[in-house]
């Protein structure tokens, strides 16, 4: 993937709070990125992804009927399409950020979050080449750095 800034990414940002949603719309529209979408459901997000085709997934953990995880290796099996992905959540770090590196994420912030440093990383995972995705083959179980 070529360096992409920002303000030129296409993101989808899944997180079943609709007052995290918006709040990163305002915050990604400020830093001039214009091509955000937005989703409560995350049993929409490959639908989702697949016709959008982001840069770059913001995903909650902790999502009713699909949780953050499932999202996660439902993108990575995304051949040839996945996109980078940030976990944003308000789980235990300790815990949750090795496995969602494990599980594919290119990185995990802890809610709450710095909205200039979120955005630095932001920047950090669309460009530096450290961070491309990994994709799962199909029918990988979890845990698979595919």
């Amino acid at each position: 993937m070529s360096p992409i800034p920002l303000s030129a990414a296409r993101v989808l940002a899944v997180d079943d709070d609709d007052a995290n949603l918006r709040f990163l719309r305002r915050l990604l529209q400020r830093a001039g990125c214009t091509q955000v979408e937005t989703t409560a459901d995350p049993t929409q997000a490959a639908a989702i992804a697949l016709a959008f085709a982001p840069h770059l997934v913001l995903l909650d953990l902790n999502m009713p009927v699909m949780d953050g995880f499932q999202v996660l290796r439902t993108l990575r099996a995304m051949d040839g399409h996945a996109p980078r992905v940030v976990v944003l959540s308000g789980e235990d770090p300790e815990s949750a950020s090795s496995r969602v590196l494990v599980e594919g994420a290119q990185a995990f912030v802890s809610k709450p979050y710095d909205a200039a440093g979120l955005l630095a990383l932001l920047e950090e995972v669309l460009n530096d080449p450290r961070h491309a995705p990994r994709h799962s083959p199909p029918g990988a179980g979890s845990g698979s750095r595919g």
